[in-house]
């Protein structure tokens, strides 16, 4: 994202709803930049498909450190870092870029997606489960 472009408070609220910060790491006065962020985390947000999680919620995520690999949404996502004091009491909340928070929220809408058709289709409540 070019310095001074902020995200829309829709792509905003839809992020934070997914249980996903927007971070730019140009602009680290940006909306949905946390203060638990460490400079080179930010700057390693980077990379493709990275993630920062607190460290208390890396077994809910199948995690064990930076460096390891998990799918989330089915998009393979690589851990770079750990921060403290985020712990989330429903699903483990995340930090990435915006580039991968598209990635992930865009998987995520394709499977709501299927599962509406599904039960338009069999006109069953279960949809393609029953």
């Amino acid at each position: 994202m070019a310095r001074g472009i902020h995200p829309s408070r829709t792509l905003r609220r839809r992020l934070a709803d997914a249980g996903i910060e927007l971070v730019t790491p140009s602009s680290p006065d940006a909306a949905g930049t946390p203060d638990v962020l460490p400079d080179g985390l930010r700057t390693a947000l980077s990379l493709p498909n990275s993630i920062v999680t607190d460290e208390s919620e890396l077994g809910r995520l199948n995690l064990s450190g930076p460096g390891d690999t998990a799918k989330i949404s089915g998009v393979e996502v690589t851990l770079v870092g750990t921060i403290h004091g985020m712990k989330s009491l429903a699903a483990p909340w995340i930090i990435c870029s915006e580039t991968t928070a598209r990635k992930l929220l865009w998987t995520s809408a394709l499977v709501a997606f299927a599962f509406i058709v599904s039960v338009a289709v069999r006109k069953t409540l279960l949809g393609f489960f029953g």
